[in-house]
């Protein structure tokens, strides 16, 4: 909003662009829904916009000030932290291992080629169908019959095989001491959260 704004009072138009991410959708570790991927392959497309880039009249700079001086942004939450750490914990588990190869197993079967240790757990044509020539795509690129195949395969096997549901529960397992053993500052956080969060919003209903 406060970008969209600046370009107003430059007499210009701002849309904000999106590119193709798969954090925050659930399919962190995998595709793992077939009929999701039938559709809609890796992820839901959504409108792009005009591309128009944030830098131009010194807007982003701007907003940047505006949001600081409204409340506290940019902090990596500890609840971010414990995340990390537990899934590295995890990975660690001979069941993590376990329930990695079984899913590699099933789309090597199925004709699909991966590293035997992947960082993650996407086939090579998984992620070609995602970067294509190197380029990140954005979420309006065009849905393509190889990107629904390969995603469906993968999705198929995470079924078949229960392995995307068996490393997010050793995931959460791992989190569970961690955020009883720091549950009072996670609580501290989330009240912060919620009064910065208060007032961006009280902000945004008196600018927009």
């Amino acid at each position: 909003m406060l970008i969209k704004n600046c370009f107003t009072e430059n007499g210009a138009a701002y849309e904000a662009p999106g590119s193709l991410r798969l954090d925050g959708t659930g399919r962190e570790y995998a595709s793992w829904n077939p009929e999701f991927a039938a559709k809609n392959g890796y992820t839901q497309r959504t409108p792009r916009g005009n591309g128009a880039n944030p830098a131009q009249f010194g807007c982003e700079d701007k907003a940047k000030e505006t949001l600081n001086s409204i409340g506290t942004v940019g902090r990596v939450p500890l609840a971010r932290n414990l995340e990390v750490q537990a899934r590295a914990s995890a990975k660690q588990d001979p069941e993590w291992n376990k329930a990695t190869k079984d899913w590699i197993s099933c789309i090597r079967d199925k004709g699909l080629t991966i590293d035997s240790d992947p960082d993650i757990l996407r086939s090579h044509e998984g992620e070609k169908a995602i970067i294509g020539d190197g380029s990140p795509k954005f979420s309006d690129s065009p849905l393509t019959e190889e990107e629904i195949r390969v995603a469906g395969i993968e999705a198929q096997c995470a079924v078949d095989t229960g392995a995307i549901q068996k490393l997010a529960d050793l995931e959460a397992a791992y989190q569970l001491p961690l955020i009883k053993k720091n549950e009072t500052q996670l609580q501290k956080d989330l009240d912060d959260f919620k009064e910065n969060n208060e007032k961006f919003k009280k902000y945004y209903l008196a600018h927009q």
